[in-house]
């Protein structure tokens, strides 16, 4: 099963950090509201847009459900729903992919709305730290 999980880079911890140290109130609440939410919505979006298309006229993942989520604590895992496991071999270049070279677009929407995320996140504590301001 293909799956890909958003974690803040080292470098983005660094701001996150401050804003909670001066924060009162529960920031890691707001964190994961957003990621659970928004957030994710956003990460599953960006990674369908990069979904290889195949020629078969079956239904095919950019156009449905694709996704199955599960949220963490500060995180949240995106992985294939079992009816579309065939998303898994784009990734690894096996199966019908074989002798291809493998695209990772599970990887490529995560880097693609990473920036966007982490700024939102930023926001959403900045906010509450400002009341709502």
């Amino acid at each position: 099963m293909a799956k890909v999980k958003f974690e803040i880079k080292q470098e983005d911890t660094e701001k996150i950090v401050t804003l909670l140290q001066s924060m009162e109130g529960n920031a890691e609440n707001i964190i994961n509201d957003y990621l659970h939410n928004e957030g994710k919505e956003k990460i599953v979006n960006s990674i369908t847009n990069f979904i290889p298309v195949s020629p078969r006229t079956n239904k095919h993942a950019k156009t449905s459900q694709w996704s199955q989520t599960k949220n963490f604590n500060l995180a949240v895992q995106i992985s294939n729903a079992r009816k579309f496991y065939y998303l898994y071999f784009p990734l690894t270049a096996t199966g019908t992919s074989q002798n291809k070279s493998p695209n990772d677009f599970f990887t490529k929407g995560i880097n693609n709305v990473y920036d966007e995320v982490v700024e939102d996140m930023i926001e959403r504590l900045k906010n509450n730290l400002l009341g709502g301001k």
